[in-house]
């Protein structure tokens, strides 16, 4: 095993007088800045009927306050080129801004703002409490959507981490602003919150704005430590039938340890060798070997008061869930009785100790780790002990934690079925013209004034200081830094590189462009098939030691198609790039399809087609996509269909791949801690031989379609809708992308964006709406994307036309045009 170091991150602390605790971490080499607010609230913490409480605030945190509107948070900090953004899970809720580093000041007036004064009243609540529930409709609807939703009661009966954080719909209906304010003064208050700022700022910079912003703000009291949940009575088996989706699972889980615990790592590590990936235990046996599965993983899920680790199958259609049981529980006992080998060994270290690497690639990620660290674990420097903790486990480590966890007394058995009564159902009523009620939604007026006491403004008797500025402090754009300098070359070949040295960290990444894509092949799915195959054999190694060579050096290999371009990306941590090249090069060369890989991906692509085909979302893809590109190519999935999937071979794979993924036009970016003097000839070898195939004459422009407003119906009982607007639109190499660039921010690309001020601000119609030009090479789209309840399809496809037709009769502003500009060019320093 490579023996990996890294410098350690250096961290400054201080907690305030109130209780609020400051990491900051200091990275210069790009002017951006990482702002993580973390309340050590999530769902557990929520009281009996209050089910929601938590995640209501992801959205009542943006809505403002007395001196700030609904959408002035989102405003501010994309006017700098920013972005921000905030998730609720179990044990915490986290607000996020990434911005240009001279606006730390702006993102903690931001966060004081809502921590002391936010705006709770009923119009605001009616409104984002309509927009969660368009959220949770979007769960339920999807595949497979209740299915935690139901196994978590069971699972950890009488516990807090029994429900999901999205909450209770029926408890948000029933609740006030009133109870609300009650949850938002007890958790929201600085004793109860910490403070990550990472970036390419001064510490001590730092400290003097958080204590001008968060000092005068009354403590409170952290939240309480909370239970673990009692041990399992023995082994249980769990039987659910999955709402809509097609292919059974069969699930084992066994209870371990919370996150932190001295155990975590060595769990992780013995997931990632069951089934973390082709070359794992439960791969090999269930999928390649037995055929008793389509895919076999296993994970293991670390919360604050507890912890599980899990092995599982995914099945074809109609396939009885016993006989992969039987497998997973086979190749549980083997483990336990045998151990891993020392290679396996090497992979789950390599793999542990790459993903460590990766979480310090971005200020965001890093500043995500410390506050995970900081909150869930009590101590941020625990992220500069995990590489040492992982190198010092051993064989013995593993074989031990398989042997006091994975036993029957901590066992869960569940099997989730799909439901054939509910599926006959949803076709008599689909047939009758009848979809399921929508849940009726309760109008802000419907609540009692008398009882919501208070104002809407703030926590009582908290005053602001004088000396606080009365508007977002914004810093005037900085200067631009100068780019890392690109170093070009050709190589004897004729392949063009690009290579940019980056020595902040022990990782080097590769990325291989070919511009020939999908809409170059004759049946579709052909390219798609064949980039995802690569990895299965070559004229010299078969699909299990490519495997193994992959994963036991943790290399990352991501091939990746789109209509007009494929690309193959490989990563992996300094000391392993000699063999990454090696193998890109061969598997690039050579790749052989073999018969038998390509038969499993077809049924595994079927399976996953026959589930995407009961997504709403993706049919009202499909069907746009086939209105706007008629017979073009792009008019296609780029993955192929069920039918089309049908009529492939491997012959098919081979000739594409030798016809269209050759040299000519393609282009080798080389980025990390590499230079030039030595990833040129580790290309050169990777790459000798490789020729080119001639050019490929491309597919004609789409043609223009029916002008009319035409309104295409896919019906399905549902009770949300989704929805989609489009219509053909330029390449994206037309001279006018730039200021397309510009109305895509304006009408729909932003939170204050036109679409989403009109359809979710103002109407609560959805959860999320966005819309713009994509440009593609031989065309593009204009498309808007959301979703609604079925009730409400009709009003929200005339908000979006609405704002569609305001888009020709109303150009932008001046003031809209200078805003998204600003947000453009500044999010340059983010990218």
């Amino acid at each position: 095993m490579t023996t990996l170091t890294a410098p350690p991150i250096d961290l400054h602390q201080r907690t305030l007088g109130n209780g609020l605790r400051i990491v900051v971490h200091t990275r210069r080499e790009a002017p951006v800045v990482a702002v993580h607010l973390w309340y050590h609230v999530g769902s557990r913490h929520e009281e009996p009927g209050a089910h929601g409480f938590a995640h209501m605030f992801e959205h009542m945190m943006f809505r403002g306050t007395d001196r700030l509107g609904p959408q002035a948070h989102f405003e501010a900090i994309r006017s700098t080129g920013g972005e921000c953004n905030a998730y609720t899970a179990f044990d915490q809720t986290v607000y996020v801004q990434e911005l240009p580093a001279n606006q730390v000041e702006l993102a903690l007036w931001l966060e004081s703002e809502r921590m002391a004064f936010l705006r709770i009243d009923p119009e605001g609540y009616a409104t984002e409490r309509n927009v969660v529930f368009e959220e949770y409709g979007r769960i339920v609807e999807a595949p497979y959507g209740t299915v935690a939703e139901r196994l978590l009661p069971q699972l950890l009966p009488d516990h807090p981490y029994s429900w999901l954080p999205i909450g209770s719909m029926e408890h948000l209906r029933q609740r006030t602003t009133n109870d609300l304010r009650g949850f938002w003064s007890r958790y929201y208050v600085p004793a109860n919150a910490t403070l990550v700022v990472a970036g390419d700022v001064e510490p001590e910079e730092v400290f003097t704005l958080a204590e001008k912003y968060f000092a005068w703000i009354p403590g409170g009291a952290p939240s309480p430590r909370g239970e673990t949940p009692p041990p399992p009575a023995g082994p249980r088996r769990i039987e659910i039938d999955s709402q809509n989706g097609p292919a059974p699972i069969a699930l084992i889980t066994y209870r371990t340890v919370p996150e932190g615990h001295d155990d975590q790592f060595p769990l992780e590590m013995l997931a990632t060798l069951l089934g973390g990936g082709e070359s794992s235990r439960l791969y090999r046996t269930l999928v390649l070997e037995k055929k008793r599965a389509l895919h076999a993983l296993s994970g293991s899920f670390h919360l604050e008061l507890d912890g599980w680790i899990g092995v599982a199958a995914v099945l074809k259609p109609l396939r009885r869930t016993a006989p992969a049981l039987r497998a997973l529980r086979e190749e549980v006992a083997r483990w336990i009785d045998e151990g891993p080998t020392e290679r396996e060994l090497e992979k789950a270290k390599n793999s542990a100790l790459r993903d460590l690497i990766s979480e310090r690639f971005s200020v965001s990620e890093l500043a995500r780790a410390l506050g995970q660290a900081a909150v869930i674990e009590g101590d941020p420097s625990l992220v500069n002990e995990r590489i040492e903790a992982i190198a010092a486990l051993t064989i013995d480590d593993l074989r031990r934690v398989a042997r006091e966890y994975l036993v029957p007394e901590r066992e869960t058995e569940v099997v989730i079925r799909p439901s054939a009564l509910r599926f006959v159902w949803q076709q008599i009523r689909q047939r009758l013209g009848k979809t399921s009620p929508a849940p009726e939604m309760p109008a802000a007026e419907t609540e009692d004034p008398s009882s919501n006491s208070g104002s809407p403004f703030g926590k009582p008797g908290v005053v602001r200081p004088a000396d606080l500025a009365e508007e977002p402090p914004i810093a005037a754009p900085m200067v631009a830094r100068a780019l890392p300098q690109l170093e070009r070359a050709t190589l004897s070949s004729g392949l063009r590189v690009g290579i940019l040295t980056d020595r902040r960290l022990p990782y080097v990444t590769v990325h291989l462009g070919i511009p020939r894509g999908a809409a170059t092949e004759e049946v579709p799915g052909t390219a798609s098939l064949a980039s995802q195959l690569l990895s299965t054999g070559t004229a010299n190694r078969n699909d299990l030691e490519i495997a193994d060579e992959l994963e036991t050096r943790a290399i990352t290999f991501a091939p990746s198609v789109t209509f007009d371009a494929t690309s193959v990306s490989m990563g992996c941590v300094t000391g392993h790039h000699a063999t990454a090249f090696e193998l890109l090069g061969e598997l690039v060369r050579t790749p052989s399809f073999p018969e038998g890989r390509f038969r499993t991906a077809v049924a595994q692509l079927q399976t996953a087609k026959k589930i995407a085909e009961r997504d709403p979302g993706y049919l009202a893809d499909r069907t746009l996509q086939r209105s706007i590109f008629g017979t073009h190519p792009y008019a296609r999935s780029t993955e192929g269909e069920r039918a089309d999937l049908s009529r492939l071979d491997r012959g098919m794979l081979a000739e594409w791949w030798s016809s269209r993924a050759h040299l000519e036009g393609a282009h080798f970016y080389i980025a990390g801690d590499l230079d030039a003097n030595d990833a040129l000839p580790l290309a050169e070898a990777a790459f000798d031989g490789w020729g080119s195939g001639g050019v490929t004459p491309p597919p004609p422009p789409p043609e223009e379609s029916a002008s009319d407003v035409r309104i295409l119906i896919v019906d399905r009982a549902v009770d949300q809708a989704q929805l989609r607007v489009g219509h053909l639109s330029v390449p994206e190499a037309d001279p006018r992308r730039p200021r397309l660039q510009v109305v895509n921010q304006v009408f729909g690309g932003g939170f204050e964006s036109r679409l989403m001020t009109r359809v979710r601000v103002e109407l609560g119609l959805t959860y999320g709406i966005g819309g713009g030009f994509r440009g593609l090479l031989h065309g593009g789209e204009l498309r808007v994307s959301t979703f609604t309840r079925v009730d409400k399809v009709r009003e929200s496809l005339e908000a979006i036309l609405d704002e569609v037709r305001r888009l020709r009769e109303e150009p932008p502003t001046d003031d809209e045009i200078e805003r998204a500009k600003q947000y453009l060019l500044g999010n340059f320093y983010l990218e």
